[in-house]
């Protein structure tokens, strides 16, 4: 494992041939594998990308099991009022399902679904205790 300090000298010295392989996002990583400069092995998502079905995801490549998601979700302060939360959650939703921000999202490779604010805080309850005891298992830290 080699740290750096960001994804651009990462990815950097990988298109260069310094590091043999990187774990980075696709929104970064995708341009540069549709442009040959990089070879992109496997998806940590359960599911493959819907605009890069070729790329298999790590579980059929070996690791059953696997996913890593990298999320995204708007969060607001406590106790925010619930038709505060619906409201921005209906805009929002309409908005992701425009033909002009689904093409923008799937020209970045992300594959977007809709989750009710039940549902995200749903996947934070298990998300950070699953994360958590990984990074306590392998002794991960931010350096």
């Amino acid at each position: 494992m080699v740290p750096y300090k960001g994804t651009g000298p990462a990815l950097s010295d990988t298109i260069r041939g310094q590091t043999n392989a990187l774990l980075g996002s696709v929104s970064t990583t995708l341009p540069h594998v549709r442009s040959g400069r990089l070879r992109a092995l496997a998806v940590t998502t359960p599911n493959r990308l819907v605009a890069e079905p070729q790329i298999p995801t790590v579980a059929e490549s070996g690791v059953p099991g696997y996913q890593t998601i990298l999320w995204h979700g708007l969060i607001g302060p406590k106790g925010l009022p619930a038709p505060i939360v619906e409201r921005l959650y209906t805009e929002i939703a309409r908005i992701l399902k425009t033909p002009d921000i689904q093409k923008r999202l799937s020209d970045l490779g992300l594959n977007v679904s809709e989750m009710t604010p039940a549902q995200l805080t749903a996947l934070i309850k298990t998300d950070v205790p699953r994360l958590g005891k990984i990074v306590k298992e392998t002794g991960a830290r931010a350096d």
